[in-house]
């Protein structure tokens, strides 16, 4: 896990889950206005947070493994 740096992917995934989040809330609830119970609006928006956030987590968290095996790949094409 530390290997893979996994907390602080998470900790960027969540920071980027919520500022798209509250992006697509202000453009698309907040400016044109909307007739919809906030509550619900308000759910769908941490569903959002919640899957942006875990995508982005899911990405860098494989780039870093990637990384990874590509540098445990060069070591053993060395010695």
């Amino acid at each position: 896990m530390a290997a893979l740096e996994v907390r602080r992917n998470a900790i960027i995934s969540l920071i980027v889950g919520t500022v798209f989040t509250v992006a697509v809330f202000l453009f698309f609830v907040v400016i044109p206005g909307t007739a919809q119970q906030l509550s619900y609006l308000i759910a769908l928006g941490f569903v959002l947070a919640l899957t942006s956030a875990g995508s982005v987590l899911i990405v860098l968290t494989v780039y870093r493994t990637y990384v990874l095996s590509r540098d445990l790949e060069d070591v053993g094409e060395a010695g």
